[in-house]
């Protein structure tokens, strides 16, 4: 059956007014720094040097929530990479708005979720469609996990949180295929090499990968194939393996399942919306190349 929404132009303008309203008025809006700022009634003391003041204190409130600081330290990474950290507002200035305010509807208004999903299928092919949204580019249903909502979301604090639960989240998923002592691997002029964007530990690398494209890629073994230049997903049917089915269907590699090749990470291209393309190697380098900086947080 389908659902038909009706909307005065006057009933649009309020809905979006009153979501405007409920956004944080500032990033250091959270429980705990109005707790600190009514203790100290001056500015808040800043413990990470090597962050900015509002860094600093997004991370003792993601520790003030129970989240450990070698995953906040890799979630702040990934907030460096999803949206220059709230800058978004820069970097994703343009679509912060629209999409948080196109969840917020979705809360609001019974059957705009539904008729949101209806539009992405038809006219983008996209399933089960939800805008990724906020500082940390995550979909709210994610962050709803967290207890994290949608105005937490739009700010760095909550995002980190949200951000840091998520990655520990994967890991605890791709720990079981790759190792944590370990760096990761790649195919670089068509060797096999420790890959120079890695962390350090596999595990970690693939899970940061996964923030970006889904863990599904990373819960699997990865073997040798009668190709040099590729790997291939070890339960290939029949020992068979087409990494290009679309644009190159006639490439089909001979997977050896014998040939086990640990802590391999796939490097999957992906398109972005201004027609551009990002490697989950390229992904990973440049959560981890922010992660390195904040050597102060440990």
């Amino acid at each position: 059956m389908k659902k038909i929404i009706k909307l005065k132009e006057s009933d649009l303008i309020n809905i979006i007014k009153r979501v405007l309203n409920e956004q944080p008025d500032s990033k250091f809006d959270t429980p705990y720094n109005k707790e600190l700022m009514r203790k100290y009634n001056k500015p808040l003391p800043q413990k990470y040097k090597c962050l900015t003041p509002e860094l600093s204190h997004s991370v003792e409130y993601a520790i003030s929530e129970g989240v450990e600081l070698f995953w906040v330290k890799y979630a702040l990474g990934i907030l460096g990479r999803e949206s220059d950290f709230g800058k978004v507002m820069g970097k994703f200035g343009i679509k912060a708005i629209p999409e948080y305010t196109m969840n917020k509807m979705s809360e609001l208004i019974p059957g705009f979720k539904e008729a949101l999903q209806w539009g992405a299928k038809k006219f983008f092919n996209k399933s089960n469609w939800v805008p990724s949204m906020g500082v940390a580019q995550m979909t709210p249903d994610i962050a709803k996990k967290y207890n994290v909502n949608l105005e937490q979301l739009m700010s760095v604090s909550g995002s980190l949180v949200a951000a840091s639960k998520y990655l520990k989240k994967l890991y605890n998923e791709t720990n079981k295929y790759y190792d944590s002592n370990q760096p990761s691997k790649i195919i670089y002029n068509k060797k096999l090499i420790d890959n120079p964007s890695s962390s350090g530990n596999a595990a970690l690398d693939a899970a940061i990968m996964s923030y970006n494209l889904g863990s599904s890629k990373f819960k699997k073994q990865y073997c040798k194939t009668n190709n040099v230049e590729y790997m291939a997903p070890c339960n290939s049917p029949n020992g068979q393996y087409q990494p290009f089915p679309k644009d190159n269907p006639k490439l089909m590699l001979k997977v050896d399942k014998n040939q086990v090749v640990k802590n391999y990470v796939p490097t999957i291209k992906t398109k972005t919306e201004d027609n551009k393309y990002i490697s989950s190697t390229g992904y990973l380098k440049e959560v981890v190349g922010y992660s390195n900086k904040f050597g102060c947080v440990k």
